[in-house]
């Protein structure tokens, strides 16, 4: 993937007006303007409190405006938890944070099991099981949306 500088490509870049409001709905009005899965940079967040991160997800962008979510290789280092997750702080972006809990307690325990299936000849540090792990972010999923239903 041909990935964007630093610089706006043109007068008209989606992605020189990037950020300047730090809510979902910022996030939304930038995918409006043409930056495409912009939305996965909140979503991708949220996830990965609830996959225990202990350091966000890396990303970048592709010289066709492409949001792109890399780096994970840092989840279930923690308990999976909401508490420092900054979309919870707005009441405006809890409505995509309660999307992301719906989407994960609707994953079944088959698909976790693919999910957590390691291909062969990989192995995990400190003999993970990462079933457990996927069905530990799934009952924090659950736990968070009893929350919103109060």
């Amino acid at each position: 993937m041909d990935e964007h500088g630093a610089q706006s490509c043109s007068a008209t870049c989606p992605l020189a007006s990037l950020f300047r409001e730090q809510s979902f709905r910022g996030i939304r009005d930038a995918g409006d303007l043409g930056i495409a899965h912009i939305e996965d940079s909140a979503r991708g967040d949220v996830l990965g409190h609830l996959c225990g991160q202990f350091e966000p997800h890396g990303d970048f962008f592709t010289r066709d405006h492409e949001y792109v979510v890399i780096d994970n290789e840092c989840m279930f280092a923690e308990k999976p938890s909401l508490r420092q997750c900054r979309w919870l702080e707005n009441a405006d972006d809890r409505p995509m944070v309660r999307e992301v809990c719906q989407r994960v307690v609707g994953v079944t325990d088959a698909e976790l099991r693919t999910i957590a299936a390691v291909p062969t000849g990989y192995d995990i540090l400190n003999g993970r099981d990462l079933f457990d792990d996927l069905r530990a972010a799934k009952a924090a999923a659950a736990e968070y949306l009893n929350i919103f239903d109060e």
